[in-house]
């Protein structure tokens, strides 16, 4: 028998990526803290990463009305995030003994797409 290793076994490779919001929910860090958990669906390959992005920290917000909105808006309703386009980072990390993609930073589409907001 053959055994071939699924794409989706691999992570995301390292870099920036044209994304669109899967899913989000509102939810609650192991530290009792608001968070959004948000699912974005990479463009070029399909894969889903997710994004644990804790509301209580003030940059963090401003990183996603800063993607979302624009730099005139101060605020964002996470329901309508939902196939929301923009571009996220994606780093390379060791998490119990894995090499696993994390999202590092949430920003703007490329100017000029159908999703730029601003």
């Amino acid at each position: 028998m053959k055994l071939i290793r699924s794409a989706g076994s691999k992570p995301a490779p390292e870099g920036v990526h044209a994304a669109r919001v899967a899913n989000c929910e509102e939810g609650t860090s192991k530290a009792g803290n608001p968070m959004l958990i948000i699912t974005f669906e990479l463009e070029d390959s399909g894969r889903e990463l997710r994004a644990w992005v804790p509301t209580h920290v003030p940059f963090r917000v401003d990183q996603l009305i800063d993607a979302f909105c624009g730099p005139e808006d101060d605020e964002l309703e996470s329901e309508t995030l939902l196939d929301k386009g923009c571009q996220v980072q994606v780093v390379h990390e060791r998490y119990e003994g894995k090499i696993t993609a994390k999202i590092e930073a949430i920003m703007p589409p490329l100017e000029g797409s159908d999703d730029t907001p601003f």
